[in-house]
């Protein structure tokens, strides 16, 4: 491909070379991160081990029971794993360590063997059905990565102290995206009117976020980025790391360090950086519907809508 550019065009080979680089690299990380999480968690596949761990988020009552993520501890690195019980997890939070008896099998298929990418996309290798006792210890002092879960939970207890019942619920779905509460009418009325966006955390959200934080504190001043950026980061957090919120919060991030570095801004640089991170932290990510929509429809407003607004003005 490099030998067929035309010998002039030296920042096309450049680009083309960067872009084979990069693809290299992915190549090889994806090749590292099988072998060292994938593999250990295909050793487990359709055994049943003692399985001990540390939660990694609130559990969540389902039809037949409750499931909860644990990062179960293996030989090599923990693995992101999750534990299907029965009313023994409602009582875990996130930093307990849990122990119990569980069937494991790997996540990137169905209980009817179906090939599916639902829970690999975000990070979870395995599921495990527990089994009789399920024994939990909770520590003096919750580990500081599960401490944003926490936070998590705390701000939907707020906000229903301080809201009617009936607004309660919404509320807690335009802050934290969290729709357990949604009736399944008014959930049906969202989805029919297109809606349904304003209910779940994206980079609208964030973006609405940070324009406050600098409108209140001013904006232009070092001050005002460096606040709005640990505001980012810790809604980044306690919203859970969706694909769209880490674009977002990578993009403003990168929009105030400009800022403060004399830099020039450039949208393109930051999205790519965004996706680089998300990929890097699970390359399986890349069948995340979510990443895919969110990357795809932001990359079309840089590339395109400026284009578009000229022709149609």
């Amino acid at each position: 491909l490099l030998t067929g550019l035309p010998h002039g065009s030296k920042k096309a080979r450049l680009a083309v070379r960067w872009g084979a680089m990069g693809l290299a690299a992915g190549f090889l990380w994806t090749a590292g991160y099988t072998a060292l999480f994938w593999r250990p968690a295909q050793a487990l596949d359709d055994r049943t081990v003692r399985l001990s761990g540390t939660v990694a988020e609130w559990p969540q009552e389902r039809e037949y029971g409750w499931s909860v993520l644990v990062r179960m501890e293996t030989e090599g690195p923990a693995v992101p794993t999750l534990l299907f019980a029965d009313s023994q997890a409602a009582q875990l939070r996130p930093g307990d360590r849990v122990e119990t008896v569980a069937h494991c099998t790997l996540a990137d298929r169905s209980r009817a063997g179906e090939e599916i990418t639902y829970y690999t996309a975000k990070g979870i290798l395995l599921t495990a059905q527990g089994y009789g006792l399920l024994s939990w210890e909770r520590p003096e002092a919750v580990p500081l990565r599960d401490r944003p879960a926490l936070w998590s939970r705390a701000l939907k207890d707020s906000i229903d102290r301080s809201f009617p019942g009936d607004a309660a619920p919404l509320v807690k779905a335009l802050v934290t995206g969290n729709r357990d509460s949604l009736t399944d009418p008014f959930t049906t009325s969202l989805q029919r009117t297109g809606l349904s966006h304003t209910v779940a955390v994206s980079g609208m959200h964030l973006s609405f976020l940070a324009a406050l934080v600098s409108g209140l504190l001013g904006r232009g001043k070092r001050r005002s980025a460096l606040v709005t950026c640990g505001v980012v980061l810790v809604f980044t957090l306690i919203s859970g790391c969706t694909p769209s919120v880490v674009r977002a919060a990578v993009m403003l991030i990168l929009l105030q360090l400009a800022a403060l570095l004399g830099r020039e801004r450039d949208p393109l640089t930051a999205l790519a950086l965004a996706l680089m991170l998300l990929l890097a932290w699970n390359p399986f990510s890349a069948a995340h519907i979510g990443l895919q929509l969110s990357f795809a429809s932001v990359a079309g407003i840089l590339l395109f809508s400026d284009r578009l607004q000229e022709r149609m003005l």
